[in-house]
């Protein structure tokens, strides 16, 4: 079975299909990939908005309302320190900054009052206050300077900001990594290197490796940092990188959750405020290929060996809630909004903020990424694919390869898009449920692409090779169908067992009557005329029924119909063109005695019965053609023309399919010979039409035929005496004879009224 199987070509390449796919997926070429990331998009897309399983998140947004109400961003630090008073009495239990405050913010007057206290002999900030000459001399105007420097440093944004960080502990600032060489190529190290001592509060300590494994190895190293000022780094108590790492097509689809630099690992805001939130450490497991697991005290978070969590996105931008940042400030929000909340702080407004894309939308407020983030993080509701995945990825490419391998090969092209069709719902049909319910990402591009590149393939080489069986086709049938019929064998070739089947056809033999010795009188080139002559309206004939010309045997006709094409009525088409035969051989009759030649009539049997069909010769030369004893019944009674002086006889079996169409008349029962058994036979005298011209001739002949059976020797006689004046009935003037003789001479007590054939 097996071996029969691999031997079919379409199977084979179907398998070669297959094993193309599960090489290609291997080496995941970059376009495939792309493509892979794009049916993700699109199962998001198509998914649709789902709200947040919690309501742990809230986004304070600087959007165009807020920068209606208070000015142009950046706005003083002073507001900033306002939003996070606020938000921490409305009991915010986290405050995340989507926002790095890179800058101090400029103090005019305390840089005036900085610079007159110099000039006055003052100490430089940060020096001691021993006395100096110049500060006894101008000791009343310095006191009086040092003391609106105090009044201004209080008063100084940057220091009301960091006053408001440090009051609320659960404030955690954002900062950014430095990624690429272009960021930094312009900056000094310090600038970039010697800042990371203030973000070591949210180092990642909780390490674990195994040993001689170097964590940071695995994770995407940092070039340098952009920290927030001293002042507010001082302030914090945490803090988080925001970076945002796209997939090579721009598209945000996992977040980094750590990152290193200078061999140590720091977390990302999303991840900090988890750990916040829930006052619990994070943890790291490292293993020898990469990251084994984060986890923020008992919650683990699937992510791959680099530490990137696939990011499972509710829906658009706003699918969080958003409250202007001018509402919080003035107090128009209930606070009950905020209430033990993580409070995401972050710039929306059209031309200022932060755009990323993401499979929801091209344009994304990034800090709503951290939003997702974070509440997949607190309800596990992760997208996972873990390592085996790839083990069901391949047994998929293999399944398919194998149900479209044995399907396609056995039907035709066009039926072939139903079983491709029902494989390829059926997968993404899985492919959606383990999605969308399980929450597994498997591979989408490959397996629905090697259903149409198998399809596409079979169909290739079957419409090739079909096309080169058409044309066998219509080679080895135009010689013995008509056009019309070689066209509809074509339309569908595979109705056709060309080697060989068992059908129940009917064969019509037609052959002129002593042709061998009318062409002795004539010279060769006129016989091979008179034949051609002869030959094609008889062919024509046969196409116009839609018989097969099986072969000319000299000047013999062999038919067949009912095959290669099935026709149900084909006992009736094969009478059909026997009398049409007739008639045009009587035109042809009336040429030939114009031009004074010899009279040629024939003698055509016809037979219904089963037989086999198919491919008959060697292996080097073989015809369509029909045997078995049903053929060699039909040869015998187109013989049996000659003992009758008819021209069409039929057997009984063709007799039964016909006889309601056709005038008939049973002519006799015979014993062919090489058989025993009695064979009745029919003469096909014209169809309904000609009833009443050959009404008498039926009548008294079947009469006299009775008689004739029974021994009624004299009533026989004379029935078919009453014939004689039909000059052209034979049959009558030799049953006459024969009645005279048995009359004369009867035969055996157990004759059965059969005549037996002593030769073909």
């Amino acid at each position: 079975m097996l071996k029969k199987i691999f031997s079919l070509s379409g199977f084979r390449i179907s398998l070669l299909i297959t094993l193309a796919f599960i090489v290609l997926y291997w080496l995941a070429p970059p376009f495939l990939e792309t493509m892979e990331l794009k049916t993700l998009d699109f199962k998001f897309r198509t998914r649709g908005v789902r709200p947040p399983p919690g309501n742990e998140v809230v986004i304070v947004a600087v959007d165009e309302k807020s920068v209606g109400d208070l000015g142009r961003w950046p706005w003083p630090r002073a507001r900033i320190a306002e939003l996070v008073n606020h938000l921490g009495q409305y009991g915010a239990k986290v405050i995340a900054f989507d926002i790095v405050f890179a800058e101090s913010q400029r103090n005019t007057e305390l840089e005036v009052l900085r610079q007159l206290s110099k000039e006055f002999g003052g100490p430089e900030p940060g020096e001691g206050a021993e006395p100096t000459p110049s500060l006894r001399r101008n000791a009343p105007e310095l006191k009086f300077i040092e003391q609106r420097i105090g009044r201004a440093q209080n008063s100084d944004d940057d220091h009301l900001l960091a006053q408001a960080v440090r009051k609320f502990p659960g404030t955690i600032l954002g900062y950014f990594f430095y990624l690429n060489p272009s960021e930094v190529a312009n900056l000094d190290e310090k600038d970039y290197l010697g800042n990371v001592k203030w973000i070591a509060n949210s180092e990642v300590g909780a390490i674990r490796a195994p040993a001689g494994v170097d964590p940071s190895r695995f994770l995407r190293r940092a070039l340098g940092v952009q920290i927030n000022i001293p002042a507010l780094s001082e302030a914090a108590q945490a803090n988080g990188f925001f970076n945002a790492i796209p997939d090579d097509d721009g598209t945000i689809r996992r977040g980094m959750l750590v990152l290193t630099l200078n061999d140590r690992v720091f977390p990302s805001l999303a991840l900090k405020s988890v750990s916040t939130f829930e006052n619990a450490p994070i943890m790291m497991e490292f293993a020898d290929y990469g990251v084994a697991q984060i986890a923020v005290g008992d919650r683990k978070i699937p992510v791959n060996e680099s530490g990137k969590l696939m990011v499972n996105f509710y829906g658009p931008g706003h699918t969080f809630p958003h409250y202007s940042a001018s509402d919080v400030v003035t107090g128009k929000v209930d606070p009950a909004l905020f209430k033990d909340k993580i409070v995401l702080a972050g710039v929306t407004a059209i031309g200022i903020y932060d755009i990323r894309a993401t499979p929801f939308s091209p344009v994304f407020p990034g800090v709503e990424v951290h939003a997702n983030i974070i509440e997949n993080i607190l309800h596990n509701d992760f997208l996972i694919r873990p390592e085996w995945m790839a083990i069901f990825d391949l047994g998929a490419i293999l399944a398919i390869g194998l149900i479209l391998g044995l399907i396609l090969p056995k039907v035709r092209a066009a039926y072939g898009l139903i079983p491709v069709v029902v494989v390829a719902l059926s997968y993404y049909g899985i492919d959606r449920y383990l999605f969308e319910v399980k929450g597994v990402i498997v591979s989408t591009v490959y397996p629905i692409a090697e259903v149409f590149f198998i399809f596409l393939g079979i169909t290739f080489y079957k419409y090739l090779t079909e096309e080169k069986k058409r044309k066998q086709y219509r080679e080895a049938f135009s010689r013995y169908v008509s056009a019309s019929v070689v066209n509809e064998i074509l339309k569908d070739p595979d109705r056709l067992k060309l080697g060989g089947e068992r059908k129940t056809l009917t064969v019509m033999f037609s052959d002129i009557r002593g042709f061998t010795s009318i062409s002795e009188l004539l010279d060769p080139e006129t016989v091979v005329h008179i034949l051609n002559e002869y030959l094609t309206p008889m062919t024509e004939a046969v196409f116009q029924q839609g018989g097969m010309l099986d072969k000319y045997i000299g000047d013999a006709i062999m038919a067949v119909y009912g095959a290669p094409l099935a026709q149900p009525d084909h006992a009736r088409k094969a009478c059909i063109t026997a009398l049409e035969m007739m008639k045009r051989l009587r035109v042809l009759q009336q040429g030939w005695a114009e031009r004074n030649l010899p009279l040629i009539n024939i003698g055509i049997g016809i037979n219904t019965g089963p037989m086999s069909v198919g491919n008959m010769g060697s292996e080097m030369l073989f015809d369509y053609t029909v045997i078995g004893d049903s053929v060699n019944l039909a040869s015998r009674l187109e013989g049996l023309n000659k003992e009758y002086g008819t021209n069409i006889i039929v057997s009984e079996a063709t007799y039964q399919e016909a006889k309601e169409e056709f005038i008939f008349r049973a002519m006799d029962r015979v014993v062919v010979k090489g058989k025993k058994e009695t064979v009745g036979i029919f003469e096909l005298m014209g169809t309904k039409e000609d009833a009443s011209r050959l009404s008498e001739r039926v009548t008294r002949f079947e009469a006299g035929f009775g008689a004739y059976q029974n021994r009624k020797w004299e009533e026989a006689i004379r029935e078919f005496e009453a014939l004689g004046k039909y000059e052209e009935d034979k049959a009558a003037q030799i049953f006459l004879q024969r009645c005279r003789l048995y009359q004369e001479s009867p035969p055996p007590p157990d004759w059965n009224g059969a005549f037996v054939l002593t030769k073909k």
